[in-house]
């Protein structure tokens, strides 16, 4: 009886901290393709504590979301992170103003939306005329007035409500 030789190897992997993150709103943990249940929401940095405020009624009425520069996984490459993030979202959250329409990042995250065919959802935070582009992109969307974050107003309840039928449809075609 003839014996064979078999090279064994060993791989040992060692975790960075971008490998550990397990932070359910990190994209680089959702399979790609799928809607992770989640609102993207798309704002100018300006419009940061409006932003925030209106996250904060979100996930207290359990509702996720998923914010730059937040979730952006630390040494992570913005633009990639970002483009997953949209891909993977439900619908994208449009807080609309006159800065996020003069913003580098909130176009562009807008135009990946249509692209991905997410539902846009777009919230005007103040007064404001759209410019050409967010004409372009969302001249045909409903937009809801919200001039000031109240979770009894009838606009922030109308605002969950829509943002919940998206995610739970989104989550039902898992």
């Amino acid at each position: 009886m003839k014996t064979r030789e078999v090279d064994i190897f060993f791989f040992f992997f060692y975790p960075t901290d971008k490998d550990t993150d397990l932070s359910e709103n990190n994209p680089e943990n959702v399979p790609e393709n799928k809607n992770a249940g989640y609102v993207f929401i798309s704002y100018s940095s300006k419009n940061k504590d409006t932003a925030e405020a209106i996250r904060n009624v979100l996930h207290k009425n359990g509702i996720k979301s998923w914010m730059a520069p937040m979730d952006i996984p630390t040494g992570s490459n913005y633009a990639k992170v970002i483009n997953k993030a949209i891909k993977n979202c439900s619908c994208l959250l449009l807080l609309l103003t006159k800065s996020a329409q003069e913003s580098i990042w909130v176009p562009k995250e807008v135009e990946r939306a249509l692209n991905y065919k997410k539902t846009i959802i777009p919230v005007q935070l103040e007064d404001v005329v759209l410019n050409d582009e967010f004409e372009f992109y969302i001249s045909t969307s409903q937009v809801l007035p919200v001039h000031k974050i109240d979770e009894s107003s009838p606009q922030i309840q109308d605002l969950l409500h829509i943002v919940r039928k998206h995610v739970q449809v989104s989550q039902a075609k898992k």
